[in-house]
């Protein structure tokens, strides 16, 4: 039986569902633990300064009619209900801008798991999630027309020892255009000249050194998540089309840059530490920011 490769990450049991509400909410509290805490608290605020706005506006009126039962002068009605109506106009906007930020990032979790449930091929033949290279390397997806990917393959040539180290992993995808197998492309990349030799990636378990590269399977389901990621960013297909689209996702899983054209090998090579130590799986500290270029 064939070892195992390292980038397999041992899991008990089958892997979590992308489209799991549950597993998606327990994810958003754990990067925002106090959102829902918050939307609680404006919400009530919001209906208890509603309630004192509408009692105020009562007020008010009786007030103007020159009511016996009126609670104080017009001007301090009229002050009292501005009080109320300020802050439900304050609450009223935190909230908004919490719900709006809790529908965003929802939507992020789940592109972010359909990435993780989509496969790729090992230069060894063996079949992986992206979910199961979280932790053990820093995925670059690489998407365009055969040309367009061969182009980014080849530019990163003289970056692969900088790469290996970092834990850069290439995934192919010729998506564009006129398609091409992934394998036969990654096949068909020749090795850097003079290229300096790399020193082994750091062991993550048992079994061979990371690739430099991986074949993306089931390409169709691999376009469908790049277009999404395309709307994200206000970019079009035919954009991609046109020079093609890069992806660097950091080890958690997040995106945490992307472009049309080349990916920018040497800005990765000298932004990114090589993971050894703690650094090799705590995630979020240590890998850089999340942007979008």
């Amino acid at each position: 039986m064939p070892r195992a490769s390292h980038l397999c990450r041992a899991q008990g049991g089958s892997p979590p569902d992308p489209t799991d509400d549950r597993y998606l909410q327990m994810r958003a509290e754990v990067q925002a633990p106090f959102r829902s805490l918050r939307i609680v608290i404006f919400g009530f605020s919001c209906a208890s300064v509603a309630t004192g706005t509408l009692i105020a506006l009562t007020q008010l009126v009786g007030a103007l009619a020159g009511s016996a039962a009126a609670v104080g002068t017009v001007e301090s009605c009229a002050q009292t209900l501005a009080i109320d109506v300020a802050g439900l106009v304050l609450f009223a906007t935190l909230l908004r801008r919490d719900l709006k930020a809790r529908d965003a990032q929802m939507v992020r979790l789940a592109r972010e798991e359909r990435l993780g449930a989509l496969r790729v091929e090992l230069p060894s033949g063996t079949m992986r999630r992206m979910s199961e290279l979280r932790g053990f390397a820093r995925p670059v997806v690489v998407a365009g027309t055969p040309e367009h990917v061969r182009a980014a393959l080849e530019a990163a040539g003289p970056f692969r020892a900088k790469m290996a180290e970092r834990g850069i992993t290439v995934v192919a995808l010729p998506c564009f255009g006129d398609t091409q197998d992934p394998r036969e492309l990654l096949a068909s990349i020749p090795e850097p000249e003079e290229a300096p030799e790399a020193p082994p990636a750091p062991a993550q378990g048992k079994g061979g050194e990371r690739p430099w590269a991986v074949a993306a399977s089931r390409t169709g389901e691999w376009k469908s998540w790049v277009v999404d990621q395309l709307a994200q960013a206000g970019k079009t297909e035919a954009e991609a089309g046109e020079r093609g689209i890069f992806i660097g996702l950091r080890m958690d899983g997040r995106v945490r840059s992307s472009g049309l054209g080349n990916p920018p090998w040497a800005r990765y090579c000298a932004e990114l530490a090589p993971p050894k130590g703690l650094f090799g799986g705590l995630g979020d500290g240590f890998d850089g920011s999340v942007r979008i270029d």
